[in-house]
């Protein structure tokens, strides 16, 4: 059973409510919270800000759509990566590494759209969020892209997003940040783009991304 704070109200929990002696070794387990369990310094003001107050909303690579000009490509799969699309929706190795990701072959810098989302409820619009991705390059390390992160709200708004940092051969996390001032109020639609840098060597890879914000 988790405890959360809305779950505790002021005067919610008393003495009547927990009597003496009511919770104790026989209950819980001697030492079965002890300093193997929980490192000093592991809980505090500080990493319980950061937990609680961190929102997270999934961006599924699986559902991204193709984009020509305006257009969500018209091919025979709709605009949906696959094995025959460019950028491609494959497997790194059916065999032995069953790992998804969107593969953007040498040259190729085609726009892929998420499908739209609105803003969360909890979300503190005061604060930035960021747009983050977990990619890399093929092999190599001749090409150094970035990928050109685009954030827009709503209709009618302008691009908020920008690139984010140079791909590497290592698989790594890479964030863009879009500012306070880009950040609407709950409920605000949002639609996000990825498109890649020059790469004319090497294959770019996608295997996941996410937005992070702060909670109100």
């Amino acid at each position: 059973m988790t405890i959360q704070t809305r779950n505790i109200h002021d005067g919610a929990v008393t003495s009547a409510k927990l009597k003496d002696d009511s919770i104790t070794n026989a209950s819980i387990g001697t030492d079965a919270v002890g300093a193997a369990e929980i490192v000093d310094g592991a809980v505090d003001g500080e990493h319980l800000a950061l937990t609680l107050q961190t929102g997270y909303i999934p961006l599924d690579i699986s559902l991204v759509r193709i984009i020509s000009t305006n257009d969500y490509i018209s091919t025979i799969e709709g605009g949906v990566p696959d094995g025959n699309t460019a950028p491609s929706y494959q497997r790194v190795n059916g065999a032995t590494d069953k790992a998804a990701r969107l593969i953007w072959a040498a040259s190729s810098s085609v726009e892929v759209s998420f499908p739209c989302f609105v803003l969360p409820p909890d979300i503190d619009s005061s604060q930035p969020l960021y747009v983050k991705l977990r990619a890399n390059m093929a092999s190599g390390g001749m090409d150094t892209p970035t990928v050109a992160v685009s954030y827009f709200e709503g209709v009618g708004d302008t691009n908020a997003g920008s690139a984010t940092a140079a791909l590497s051969t290592t698989v790594a996390t890479v964030s863009v940040t879009v500012t306070a001032a880009n950040v609407g109020s709950a409920g605000a639609p949002v639609t996000i783009g990825l498109t890649p840098g020059a790469h004319t060597n090497e294959a770019l890879n996608v295997y996941a991304a996410w937005v992070e914000y702060t909670r109100a």
